[in-house]
C-alpha cells in the first residue's frame, strides 16, 4: 500500500502568506490581444486577481479582473484598446483580499509585433 505525503510547500497558505509564481504575456500575433498566465501558491481562501495593461507613459489599454479566484493556475485573453506594436507595455498584476487589500504584485514587460496582414 503506498502511502503518499503532502509537500508542505503545496499547503494552502493564509491570505497573507499568498504570492504569485508566475505572469507571463504572450501577445497574439494580430497584435490586438494577449494570452496570460498566471500562477499563485495554493490559497485557503479565494483571491481575487486585477489585471491592468500600462504603455510606456503609465496610461491603461486595458484591464480584468478575476473575482475569487478558484485555481492556482489560469490563463486568459486580454483585448487591448488603441494597440501600437512595436513599443513596450507592461502588465500589472495585483493579488487582492477584502479587508487586507494588495498582498503580492507582480509586472510582466512585452512589445506588441507588427499585425500580419491579410492577403
Amino acid at each position: 500500500m503506498d502511502i503518499e505525503f503532502l509537500d508542505p510547500a503545496e499547503a494552502p497558505l493564509p491570505p497573507d502568506q499568498v504570492s504569485f509564481r508566475s505572469v507571463e504575456v504572450e501577445p497574439y500575433s494580430d497584435g490586438q490581444r494577449l494570452l496570460v498566465r498566471l500562477s499563485v501558491t495554493p490559497f485557503q481562501e479565494r483571491p481575487t486577481i486585477d489585471l491592468e495593461v500600462q504603455d510606456e507613459q503609465g496610461v491603461r489599454l486595458a484591464a480584468s479582473s478575476i473575482v475569487e479566484a478558484t485555481d492556482a493556475t489560469m490563463s486568459l485573453t486580454l483585448h487591448l484598446q488603441r494597440p501600437s506594436s512595436g513599443l513596450q507595455y507592461t502588465l500589472v498584476a495585483r493579488l487582492l483580499y477584502e479587508g487586507l487589500g494588495e498582498v503580492d504584485r507582480a509586472e510582466a514587460g512585452f512589445v506588441l509585433p507588427k499585425p500580419k496582414q491579410e492577403r
